[in-house]
């Protein structure tokens, strides 16, 4: 890659001569060893689209898929459609409808909220991920492409919080973990060292689109999360003052916060 002449354009060169080197060794690596396409976990927020650029330096051998949820930001889905359509990349999407309904159907089971206490406690995966993302994709996935081992590139990086830090730190040599949802399977984590400004950079000399969703909101995924703070909560609702209606609708039937 040639330096780029936008906003960052100081590259650090050791981002330039080993991370993205490193980076791009896991993604070879994995694309050698897997007889499935490679899952490109494609969000549409700036660590996924890094993802997937470095993905197609590497392989032809991979398709981007979405995990929708029924809270992303409106736009966000059509988003994503164009991007791949544009970059030539297959896209294929679950919906929580493949396993049992959305999350307000989910909150009527179990008769609460997600809550963050259990994870904090060294609990299981919150039920909103688990029920809404991974379970859905992973019926997707064996209609799609039968049984075996699928690997799962993932845009997680251990710097972007301390919680992270904190959890994929083992994961920081290897860049690989055995997926707990699809046993036999595995989750790549290729960007797991990388720094904010190295995303900036990559994403500067490439080219590549954002959805403008971060910069506006402070997050690009779900537009609600156990583990959002209120400061993101006050920045949605004070461009979408309607956006958390049937939460408020839920929180008032149950007597419980929806959100820490």
């Amino acid at each position: 890659m040639k330096p780029a002449q936008g906003r960052f354009s100081q590259v650090d060169e050791q981002f330039l001569s080993e991370r993205l080197a490193e980076s791009r060794r896991v993604v070879r690596e994995v694309a050698a060893k897997s007889e499935k396409p490679l899952i490109v976990q494609f969000s549409g927020g700036r660590d996924s689209m890094t993802l997937l650029g470095l993905v197609r330096e590497v392989t032809h051998k991979f398709v981007c898929a979405y995990m929708a949820t029924g809270l992303e930001f409106p736009g966000m889905i059509q988003f994503i459609k164009t991007t791949c359509e544009k970059l030539g990349a297959q896209l294929i999407i679950s919906q929580p409808g493949l396993y049992k309904g959305n999350i307000f159907k989910r909150i009527e089971k179990f008769h609460s909220f997600p809550n963050i206490s259990r994870f904090k406690e060294g609990g299981s995966r919150l039920w909103c991920c688990r029920d809404l993302k991974l379970r859905p994709q992973k019926l997707l996935l064996r209609q799609l492409y039968g049984k075996g081992v699928f690997y799962k590139l993932e845009g997680i990086r251990r710097f972007e919080s301390t919680r992270r830090k904190y959890i994929y730190k083992p994961y920081s040599e290897t860049m690989l973990r055995e997926d707990s949802e699809q046993k036999g399977s595995f989750e790549v984590f290729p960007v797991l060292n990388w720094s904010d400004n190295d995303v900036l950079n990559y994403l500067d000399l490439t080219g590549l689109p954002t959805s403008g969703l971060y910069s506006e909101f402070g997050v690009s995924g779900c537009s609600w999360c156990p583990f959002y703070g209120p400061e993101i909560y006050r920045r949605v609702l004070a461009k979408r003052p309607n956006h958390y209606d049937r939460f408020i609708e839920w929180e008032m039937k149950l007597g419980l916060p929806s959100a820490a």
